[in-house]
């Protein structure tokens, strides 16, 4: 355990595009990507303010180091920031002020024409109220013909609701086990390109989501912010999410961040959803849940993802479902684990590389029961490596949720059988 608990700083460096200038992820290439340098005490370089950490030891372990934080703030990896590449131009951009005007900003955007991608410049572009003739309504909606939104950064390019022009008060449920169906901005189309923006939340009396992509088929979501997206618990109908990956197939998110606010439940929720690959993005001070979800997925890989000072775990997965891998997370500051995994319809196989978070184990909380039926994961399909080498024996530690009855579950050895 000495040699885990040197002074050296962790670092993330890997050979890939930053050498070339470009990022390519899943068939969507981004941005030009940041390189990634030293974390040891180190602020992180997202706008949003560095939050305060506990005074747990941080337990870096990256690139055979391990680092040990010596104040009492969470020291974040520097490499997180999305692009402020300019607002882009070409074949199948269609600037927003080009367009004819219409009553709202999505009918504006929906008047372009087929195929192609719209671009606004910096400024906030606001909407009113929820709508749309279903039970699930939206600020925004925008048609599947258009195949994505592209603004100027995060810092230039905001989308909001105007505060207080909700009239849909009486459609956010107030039993379980319903959901809210109320979204700021849903994406639909096939190949969505998304990014250069930020989503924020208003204050509109009830609660609401904000970014839905819906069942969508191979989307990219890069360089996107969303902001104070209003939820207070982690079920229905408390549970709101930041962005919402419904039943999605092959979503990829690249510098991403949800900020929580200190008001936000979810961060990113993945319901439903099948091959989804989030990197490079950040999710943090949801107060009412978690940092990111996965609910029904099949195979999800995770990489490079900061999630702090969410209320309950960093990461989430529930009746997942095939092969989930997660390289290099930090995961700091959250109030009950690590990660939680529980499942009532059988098992996936967790790989956990070279993590960084607080205290000396890496915690997986694990319920016994899941809704009334027994947890059906199994721990033995859960691994830990730490430069090239299972370390899950000795490493990680299953743990019983705050209150909960933790009989017939294994704490004190990880790895066991379920």
């Amino acid at each position: 355990m000495t040699s885990l608990r040197s002074a050296s700083a962790p670092r993330r460096l890997r050979a890939l595009a930053p050498v070339l200038g470009v990022l390519v992820l899943a068939g969507c290439t981004a941005a030009p990507a940041t390189p990634k340098v030293s974390a040891a005490h180190t602020p992180p370089v997202s706008p949003s303010p560095t939050a305060a950490a506990s005074c747990a030891e941080v337990v870096g372990i990256s690139a055979g180091h391990a680092a040990t934080a010596s104040t009492g703030t969470t020291a974040l990896p520097t490499y997180w920031h999305p692009s402020t590449a300019p607002r882009p131009t070409g074949s199948g951009l269609v600037p927003f002020e080009r367009l004819a005007a219409h009553s709202t900003v999505g009918h504006t955007a929906n008047a372009a024409p087929a195929g192609s991608i719209v671009t606004f410049g910096p400024g906030t572009f606001t909407f009113h109220d929820f709508t749309g003739s279903s039970s699930a309504k939206n600020g925004a909606a925008i048609d599947p013909a258009i195949h994505g939104l592209q603004g100027s950064g995060v810092s230039a390019t905001t989308f909001q609701m105007a505060p207080h022009s909700s009239t849909r008060a009486a459609s956010v449920p107030t039993t379980y086990p319903a959901t809210n169906q109320l979204s700021l901005l849903k994406v639909t189309a096939a190949h969505a390109r998304l990014s250069g923006f930020t989503l924020r939340g208003s204050d509109q009396g009830h609660l609401y989501n904000g970014l839905r992509l819906d069942r969508a088929v191979s989307p990219c979501v890069s360089d996107v912010r969303v902001q104070a997206i209003p939820g207070h618990n982690s079920r229905p109908p408390g549970e709101t999410f930041g962005i919402n990956d419904y039943r999605s197939t092959h979503a990829t998110y690249a510098r991403v961040e949800v900020d929580g606010a200190g008001i936000g439940s979810v961060g990113l929720g993945a319901n439903g959803s099948s091959d989804i690959t989030v990197e490079d993005s950040y999710f943090h001070d949801n107060t009412g849940s978690m940092g990111a979800s996965f609910w029904t997925v099949h195979n999800a890989t995770v990489t490079d993802v900061i999630a702090t000072d969410n209320r309950r775990a960093g990461l989430n997965f529930e009746r997942v479902s095939g092969t989930v891998v997660i390289t290099r997370p930090v995961l700091l500051g959250n109030k009950e684990a690590d990660m939680r995994i529980d499942s009532d319809q059988g098992t996936a196989t967790y790989t956990i590389v070279d993590p960084v978070y607080s205290g000396p184990y890496f915690t997986v909380e694990y319920p016994k029961s899941y809704y009334g039926h027994a947890n059906t994961q199994s721990k033995a399909t859960v691994h830990l490596i730490v430069h090239g080498k299972d370390r899950t024996k000795d490493l990680l530690r299953f743990t019983c949720p705050t209150g909960s009855l933790c009989e017939g579950i294994r704490t004190t050895v990880s790895g066991a059988a379920g």
